[in-house]
């Protein structure tokens, strides 16, 4: 901690309140990070489940429907791979943008609970904190844009495979078939 911005408590009294401030600040710090990684991981896991969910399923209808056409069937069931690579990656950058993010919230928590027993505080080092929360990092915004695009893709997905459904109701999607009886023929 710099000594050139903190200001020394007054008396004991100050030192005392000041310590169990950054006691209840450390505390709930820590109970914070907990609640947050749960509640981050437990979201994190639904999203990517439902996306890869929702993704595959498209892709193996796509691919097992008799309604498209063989070029519907390549291009909708590569876009809707496409859309299952991109919820795979995005899943990859949430994990790496909760490890990136794991330092900051032991660093922040370990603070407090330092100033807890010294009773110094920094305000540097205070405002470095909200500093640091306040930027994105790049696994974070890889994790929201991949989601995003794997949505998208899905999406595109089902419009490619809804113009390369075939009428089979249509004329042009029926086959006429002409015969020809000889043997019955009386003209």
């Amino acid at each position: 901690m710099s000594q050139d911005h903190v200001e020394p408590p007054i008396d004991d009294s100050e030192i005392a309140v000041l310590r169990a401030g950054a006691q209840l600040i450390a505390d709930d710090a820590l109970r914070s990070r907990d609640y947050l990684t749960e509640q981050f991981a437990s979201l994190a896991r639904w999203l990517i489940a439902s996306l890869l969910a929702v993704n595959s399923g498209a892709l193996i209808a796509v691919l097992n429907s008799d309604a498209l056409s063989l070029s519907g069937k390549q291009v909708g069931g590569g876009v809707l791979a496409a859309a299952l690579c991109a919820v795979l990656i995005s899943a990859y950058a949430n994990m790496r943008s909760a490890k990136a993010l794991m330092p900051k919230m032991t660093m922040q928590q370990d603070y407090w609970a330092g100033v807890a027993l010294t009773g110094e505080r920094d305000e540097v080092e205070e405002a470095n904190f909200s500093i640091d929360w306040d930027k994105d990092g790049p696994w974070e915004v890889a994790a929201d844009w991949l989601a995003w695009i794997s949505f998208v893709l899905f999406v595109s997905g089902l419009v490619v495979c809804g113009f390369a459904l075939e009428d089979k109701d249509s004329p042009a999607g029926q086959s006429v078939e002409i015969t020809c009886d000889l043997a019955n023929d009386r003209s």
